[in-house]
């Protein structure tokens, strides 16, 4: 009984303070140890500088010095000879031996380790369920790091993460069971979010930040994933890869290595394809097995099971459908928009070839809804908003200028516009230039055709081939073909009329193989006409001779050119006559008079083709209208029709002058 009751004292000089039973004890010639609780501390034989708190606190501790155990069994169940530790909580560091520089706070933290030196373990079992001998740990929650054995300088902050880590190095995991679901060996890698990257076995050099996100990849190298459920279901080696938004590259099992997925389900069904850059929500979103794309915008190659290569989209919805079309490039909104198949085409602006359901290719459109219908068209170049926008299966097209070759449904090929809205209604056409604000602009089907200058074949419905007209408004109301008109409103009343040629600024001849210049010419050349009798009919001797060419009036004149036409405020309305303008005398015929000569004759208008006038030609033509500087030159004349008459006048006057001197022979 005594002896019970000696058992009870507390104990206190100057190398020790111990209150309870059997507090230190067995302390020799160790000092300065503390000890509160029955069993604390009661191994210690030469050990200074201890603090035991509790219950059987550093109850199996011998030698070791400058440690701390506060709580029952802290620090207690194992011969202690390390130094430097703090254990707090029930059971906390209880089979720590040699470790240095613990930090154990809770229950059973730190419970099983043994060697480990440098490690802190703060919550109920935090890194406490293996034999951990590893060193430079950090584990902070509830269960974090409790498989730990040899794994070095990992950080675990959450319920259970890093759980089942072993002998992985330099890991960070934060939040509840992140890289906390396998027996991780892995190295180098950073999750934080619940269940975050929970699955890593030997993966390394993994950055993982999100709910669930990389969270079924066992082995995966280098990758980052930052979102819920980023790369949530890749279970193969996707490595090299950064996947960062909701659900990003987060819905296939992807193999394919360096990929870049940025934005809401972007790339999110990738499998096997690799080298894919996709930023934006559900950009790439329904690519499979694509490889070395970049979509960059909201659905950007993201609306089909794309399967194709080397694309490039940038702009919402930019390459939407496009499947196992190859080496294509389009930028703006809706750019190859509803392109599948075709490769090797590029569309710059908003709805560029956006439309139609492309399979064509090496197609280029730069503006605004340019080439936008083209189906299976190939080779065609559409430069400016809204070129080539009806084109449909045509083909080596160039369209230059706002709404060249761009109303009509084009099946044609091999034309080239330039300029704002020329050819603008063109469909089955081929091989047609036009150059020159609305140059052949209603022009429908004609081809082979040349118009050079604004308005040039502008104004009629041509269907006719290979007219040529060069300069402003020339030909501008022709209809039909074989037509040439050089100078500006040259042939601007030809209609209907085919071989007609006009040269010259105003110069306006309308009828059939007639030509007519507006200006004097000098020229070293031979002109011939053809004169077969093979090609004539109804050949008569012509009567008309002196009576016709003395009822002619030759005159001298001066041109009088047709002025610039002006508002009352002197805006201009109408721009003058351009050619005609010097002041020259001319010799000449006037056609009213010749007219006037042929009615005396009992001539009609089809009696002489030298004499022309274009009001009488196109009476029944409801499309004719005068052009402003053609308001007083609708008549015209071909002097080479005068000839003829010359030529019988000059025979009447040989025969009268044989029949004068044949008469002074008889005097």
């Amino acid at each position: 009984m005594a002896h019970l009751l000696n058992r009870g004292k507390n104990f206190q000089t100057s190398c020790k303070q111990a209150w309870g039973a059997d507090a230190l004890k067995s302390l020799t010639t160790g000092v300065d140890n503390l000890a509160i609780g029955a069993y604390s501390g009661d191994a210690l034989t030469t050990a200074i500088c201890n603090i035991a708190l509790g219950r059987g606190a550093l109850g199996a501790s011998t030698t070791g010095c400058l440690n701390i155990a506060i709580g029952s069994a802290a620090m207690g169940g194992a011969d202690t000879t390390g130094s430097n530790n703090i254990g707090i909580g029930l059971g906390a560091g209880d089979a720590l031996t040699s470790a240095t520089g613990l930090v154990a706070i809770g229950c059973n933290a730190y419970g099983a380790g043994t060697t480990g030196c440098d490690n802190v373990a703060i919550g109920t079992t935090a890194m406490g369920a293996a034999a951990v001998t590893g060193a430079n740990n950090i584990a902070i929650g509830i269960q974090p790091l409790d498989a730990l054995t040899c794994g070095v300088g990992n950080i675990a902050m959450g319920k259970n993460a890093l759980g089942a880590l072993t002998s992985g190095c330099h890991n960070v995991a934060m939040g509840e069971a992140a890289l906390g679901g396998a027996t991780t060996t892995g190295n180098n890698n950073f999750a934080a979010g619940h269940s975050a990257a929970d699955a890593v076995t030997s993966g390394a050099d993994n950055i993982v930040i999100g709910r669930s996100a990389f969270s079924a990849s066992a082995d995966g190298v280098s990758n980052i994933a930052i979102g819920p459920n980023a790369m949530q279901v890749t279970v193969g080696t996707a490595d090299c890869t950064i996947a960062i938004g909701n659900s990003a590259l987060g819905g296939g099992n992807l193999s394919g290595v360096n990929n870049i997925a940025i934005g809401t389900n972007a790339m999110d069904a990738l499998t096997t394809g690799i080298c894919n850059i996709a930023m934006g929500t559900n950009s790439m979103g329904q690519a499979t097995t694509a490889c070395h794309n970049i979509a960059l915008g909201r659905l950007a190659l993201g609306g089909a099971t794309h399967t194709g290569t080397f694309n490039v989209a940038i702009g919402p919805v930019a390459g939407h459908v496009l499947t196992s079309g190859h080496n294509n490039v389009a930028m703006g909104q809706d750019a190859l928009k509803a392109a599948t198949s075709g490769c090797f085409n590029i569309a710059l602006g908003n709805c560029a070839i956006g439309t139609g359901v492309t399979t064509g290719y090496r197609n280029i459109a730069i503006g605004t809804i340019a080439v936008e219908n083209v189906t299976s068209g190939c080779y065609n170049i559409g430069l400016g908003n809204a070129t080539l926008e009806e084109a449909t299966t045509g083909h080596n097209n160039v369209a230059i200028g706002n709404n060249a070759l761009g109303d009509g449904v084009l099946t044609g090929a091999y034309n080239i516009a330039i300029g704002h809205s020329t050819m603008a209604k063109m469909v089955t056409t081929n091989d047609n230039i036009a150059m020159g604000r609305n140059a052949m602009c209603n022009s429908l089907c004609g081809a082979g055709n040349i118009a050079i200058g604004s308005g040039s074949m502008g104004v009629g419905a041509n269907t006719g081939d290979r007219n040529i007209a060069i300069g402003k408004e020339a030909l501008a109301c022709a209809t039909a073909g074989h037509n040439i008109a050089i100078g500006g409103c040259a042939g601007c009343g030809v209609t209907g009329t085919t071989n007609t040629i006009n040269i010259g600024q105003g110069a306006n001849q309308t009828g059939a193989n007639i030509a007519c210049i507006v200006a004097s010419c000098l020229m070293s050349a031979v002109f011939t006409a053809t004169s077969d009798c093979r090609s004539k009919k109804n050949i008569k001797d012509l009567s008309y001779g002196l009576d016709f060419i003395n009822l002619l009036r030759p005159v001298s004149y001066k041109w009088k050119p047709q002025p610039d036409k002006l508002d009352s405020k002197g805006n201009l309305i109408h721009e003058g006559e351009k050619s005609h303008s010097h002041q020259r005398t001319m010799f000449g015929l006037l056609g009213q008079q010749v007219k006037e000569s042929l009615t005396k004759l009992g001539l009609g208008y089809n009696d002489f083709a030298g004499f022309s006038d274009q009001e009488y030609e196109n009476r029944n033509n409801p499309d004719w209208k005068k052009h402003y500087t053609m308001e007083d030159k609708t008549i015209s004349l071909a002097y080479d029709d005068f000839i003829a008459p010359l030529i019988k006048s000059v025979q009447e006057l040989s025969a009268e002058v044989d029949s004068l001197k044949a008469q002074l022979k008889t005097v």
